[in-house]
């Protein structure tokens, strides 16, 4: 199948066959329909995503606050078109709530990898940190502090209503990064 690049109308072939078996990876992954942000659930996702991408052969970020950044890496330091989603859920989201546009977005990344293209800016896929959340409030976490609505500080210190605190179950899942910060010319969902 082909679809229409964003820039300058080059065409891409989305591979079928790999885009099922990414939701099938996923999906198997985790059939729970309640993945609250930064449970087991939604490590269980996170790590299904990285584990793809180190196969592929991308470069991996995470940053303060669990936002994970997948890329080609062919361009370092440049502005970057970010796609992607998240894979948190509300607590009766649904199989497919989030991951949908996860795998849509790892599948467009590896057809332009695969197809050898060089596009102006480098496309990066972004899964963000507690989006949906239905444990940490506000809702947005990690878009906001993407985009600096919020500090890293003031997600960190969140608690939910059992007085589990963000950042202490951020390092449980093992997603606690660094200062990566992209400089964003688009988003896509």
């Amino acid at each position: 199948m082909k679809y229409l690049n964003f820039t300058k109308g080059i065409w891409l072939d989305i591979d079928v066959k790999k885009l099922l078996s990414l939701k099938e990876k996923f999906i198997g992954a985790s059939s729970s329909t309640c993945k609250l942000a930064l449970s087991r659930e939604d490590k269980v996702l996170r790590d299904t995503l990285v584990d793809i991408a180190k196969s592929e052969g991308f470069k991996i970020n995470v940053d303060y606050v669990g936002n994970i950044f997948i890329s080609s890496s062919y361009f370092e330091n440049k502005d970057k078109i970010l796609i992607g989603g998240f894979c948190d859920t509300q607590i009766t989201g649904g199989r497919f709530e989030g991951v949908v546009s996860i795998i849509s977005a790892l599948s467009v990344l590896s057809s332009i990898k695969s197809s050898g293209v060089r596009l102006k800016y480098d496309v990066e896929l972004v899964l963000f940190s507690a989006n949906q959340s239905s444990r940490f409030f506000p809702s947005l976490l990690g878009s906001r502090y993407l985009v600096g609505n919020i500090s890293k500080e003031d997600i960190w210190f969140k608690k939910d209503e059992d007085g589990a605190i963000f950042i202490s179950e951020l390092a449980k899942i093992s997603y606690l990064g660094n200062d990566y910060t992209p400089n964003i010319r688009a988003y896509f969902q």
